[in-house]
């Protein structure tokens, strides 16, 4: 058996383990009951400050998101996750990188918006025609 000594007083009421995983447990319960001094809460206080400002919570991180299902051929995602194997990355983590790239790459055309704002002038003075969605089926089926 070994013998530890400290050379500051520790405060331990139990002097035996059965195993160093029961004394780490035990000493983890004991640092919880320290009182934190004044400087220690405050930088706790000024760093939860910060995350609160900067972040956003789980909950509505979770909020945020959509969760959808996608069908690929197996030989699309064999090529995708030797893509993300190269990138050091997950398939799924490669995938949403790469989707999420794509889609902050977008953008309109001025011959697109161009387009859209004269849709919606016209919109806007009653000049569209409009049909109903069995109408139109009816005329895709000629």
């Amino acid at each position: 058996m070994n013998k530890i000594t400290f050379d500051e007083p520790i405060n331990i009421s139990k002097n035996h383990f059965k195993t160093i995983e029961d004394f780490q447990i035990y000493m983890a319960q004991k640092l919880q009951e320290i009182e934190l001094s004044n400087t220690h809460k405050e930088v706790l206080d000024a760093k939860t400050l910060e995350v609160n400002e900067n972040y956003i919570s789980l909950k509505e991180l979770k909020s945020n998101l959509v969760r959808k299902e996608i069908i690929l051929e197996e030989k699309t995602l064999a090529s995708l996750k030797i893509q993300a194997e190269k990138e050091g990355e997950k398939i799924i983590n490669y995938m949403e990188r790469v989707l999420k790239e794509k889609a902050n790459e977008f953008e309109l055309t001025d011959d697109y918006k161009i387009m859209m704002d004269n849709l919606l002038d016209k919109h806007d003075k009653g000049q569209l025609e409009y049909i109903s969605k069995e109408d139109f089926f009816k005329k895709m089926k000629r």
